[in-house]
């Protein structure tokens, strides 16, 4: 249930980062978003 979840927010923030590309500020801030989610992620996949 928890690696439902993830993936499906996952794919909403990749979704969200990849429509907001041409916004610097944001990408920024999505992009240190989406490294610590890819972090939890794979430690909840590999740990």
């Amino acid at each position: 249930m928890i690696d439902e979840n993830l993936d499906k927010s996952m794919g909403l923030v990749v979704k969200y980062f990849l429509d907001n590309r041409k916004n610097t500020k944001k990408n920024i801030f999505f992009t240190a978003e989406i490294n610590s989610i890819f972090k939890r992620y794979r430690k909840n996949k590999c740990g």
